[in-house]
């Protein structure tokens, strides 16, 4: 019985693996330009699966669509991230979060993705430090 359930687990991190690429450089369809402007890491570890990463990924896919960002941030996944108790692990450029529902993601991904890639885009490279400090 444990062997089978680990099975799953191990064909739904597959899954997500193949779905949103571990290694975004060995797929050509996952390649972003030098335009890109944040990476979001979600973990899709067996703690995580269970916890809703899919849900995570979905709703992350989902924003970056919106915002009309698929170019820009780049979305991949990972295993372990070591806090495997406080909920899905998510890493955003440098800085790992555990989130709990789509509503903190939504809060995060504002705050650390959006409002940076708004900022780079109305200032364009040589004004983006200046528009941080401002915020």
């Amino acid at each position: 019985m444990q062997q089978r359930c680990m099975r799953a687990i191990r064909f739904q991190i597959d899954r997500y693996k193949k779905e949103i690429g571990e290694n975004p450089l060995e797929d050509s369809t996952t390649r972003r330009d030098d335009a890109t402007t944040s990476t979001i890491t979600v973990c899709v570890g067996s703690s995580c699966h269970l916890r809703g990463s899919y849900e995570i990924i979905a709703f992350l896919k989902e924003l970056l669509r919106i915002h009309r960002l698929e170019q820009r941030v780049l979305l991949k996944g990972s295993f372990c991230m070591e806090k495997c108790s406080e909920g899905v692990n998510v890493k955003v450029n440098e800085e790992v979060f555990s989130v709990a529902s789509t509503d903190e993601m939504n809060e995060i991904f504002r705050s650390r993705v959006l409002v940076p890639v708004r900022c780079s885009e109305a200032a364009g490279p040589e004004r983006d430090g200046e528009i941080h400090s401002r915020l």
